[in-house]
C-alpha cells in the first residue's frame, strides 16, 4: 500500500525526512476491518512528532 512514513525525527526540518513509498499491508485482526483513505493532512501535533518532541530518543 501506499504510505507516508518516517523513519527517524528531524527537529530541525521535520518536513525533511516525510517519505512516500510502499508499505506492507496491515494484518487485521479478527472483528476489525480496512479503509480505503482518499486524503489526509498534517497537523501541528504530527509536526511536533516528526521533530521528535514528547517520542523516546530510540
Amino acid at each position: 500500500m501506499l504510505a507516508a512514513f518516517v523513519s527517524t525525527p528531524a527537529p530541525k526540518d521535520p518536513l525533511s525526512v516525510l517519505e512516500v513509498g510502499d508499505r506492507p499491508e496491515p494484518e487485521v485482526p479478527d472483528g476489525w476491518t480496512t479503509i480505503e483513505v482518499k486524503a489526509a493532512s498534517l497537523n501541528h501535533n504530527d509536526l511536533f512528532s516528526l521533530r521528535g518532541v514528547g517520542l523516546p530518543a530510540e
